[in-house]
């Protein structure tokens, strides 16, 4: 997915725990970052794609604990329960950072792709 921004002429900053997905990120144009709180303060829109709940409330709690600036937003591409995005959103406005769920469809062969879709 980084890779497909880069070549859309976004420039992108990425980070993941797993090191052979960093690598390829970067070597498809991204800049890495040493943590997800490191970022906070790197952009204003910050895209989250995760596999699970329990990854996408720990990465949006170390963004908002990091004190994203003003006018950033959250956009979480990836398929969770309703009741982890409103309590997202609502941590989000509390700190007053926008929030946008945006489910992906077409999943890993769709992200090499390029064609994900959001509903």
């Amino acid at each position: 997915m980084a890779g497909h921004a880069v070549a859309g002429g976004f420039s992108v900053c990425a980070y993941d725990m797993d090191p052979d997905a960093m690598a390829r990120a970067v070597a498809a144009g991204a800049s890495a970052a040493d943590s997800v709180a490191a970022m906070a303060n790197m952009a204003d829109i910050f895209v989250v794609m995760v596999a699970k709940d329990t990854q996408t409330r720990a990465v949006v709690a170390e963004l908002l604990a990091a004190g994203p600036g003003p006018g950033a937003t959250i956009v979480v591409a990836a398929t969770n329960h309703p009741r982890t995005m409103i309590d997202l959103a609502a941590d989000c406005v509390r700190q007053g950072v926008g929030f946008v769920d945006a489910p992906v469809c077409y999943g890993l062969q769709g992200a090499i792709k390029g064609d994900l879709i959001s509903l």
